[in-house]
């Protein structure tokens, strides 16, 4: 509905609303809000630990471990 009102056609989604979701940080592309989330969480991890080899098999940064991973494979 966002997209179809971006490209001026009929849609449920209005400007009002739109505005509204915006001014509290809704972001519109989650796959980047995503991908920012992680690179948050990696420069805070790299603040503590001084380097970003973030270990896959640490539970504590598993998910960020995993993610770093993907990052260099791509």
């Amino acid at each position: 509905q966002y997209r179809l009102h971006q490209e001026g056609k009929k849609s449920h989604v209005t400007s009002f609303r739109i505005q509204e979701l915006e001014s509290l940080g809704f972001s519109w592309n989650s796959h980047w809000a995503a991908w920012q989330d992680s690179l948050s969480e990696l420069a805070d991890y790299h603040k503590v630990h001084g380097h970003c080899n973030v270990p896959q098999n640490c539970s504590e940064h598993s998910k960020l471990g995993l993610w770093v991973t993907n990052q260099r494979r791509q």
